[in-house]
């Protein structure tokens, strides 16, 4: 896994094709019962308008009785809330990226070793191990 704390962006590189990986994680987080919210086809809407992109996908999903307890906290942490993944495709792999929540934490000033910071980066974690390892 590469971590590039300085852009607070945690990055996981993928085995398989786009497709069969954004099926896993659908399939991942719906066993998880975490709700999802959306998903935006970055790749779709830039065909739409008659522009060429490459494969990238974001999830957005979260459970909302942990993230408001963050936004009470700090409201502005909801600009980025809920979680998200985003999945992608360079020339040769596919990547999934996701913010890391001890950055968050210090963005939006708080705690990075609050217990519910730890919680929701080692979700973070453990759902893009299943992903990658189904």
């Amino acid at each position: 896994m590469h971590s590039n704390e300085k852009k607070g962006i945690i990055q996981k590189k993928m085995n398989g094709n786009f497709e069969e990986i954004w099926k896993r994680l659908l399939d991942t987080i719906n066993a998880e019962k975490i709700p999802v919210f959306a998903a935006i086809d970055h790749t779709a809407n830039a065909s739409g308008v008659g522009l060429d992109m490459t494969d990238a996908r974001v999830l957005i999903f979260g459970n909302p009785a942990v993230g408001t307890k963050l936004m009470q906290l700090n409201p502005e942490i909801a600009l980025d809330l809920p979680l998200k993944f985003l999945l992608w495709k360079n020339e040769d792999e596919v990547i999934l990226s996701w913010n890391s929540l001890p950055w968050l934490a210090e963005r939006y000033e708080m705690d990075t070793n609050m217990e519910i910071i730890q919680k929701i980066n080692n979700l973070m974690e453990k759902l893009a191990k299943s992903i990658a390892a189904i």
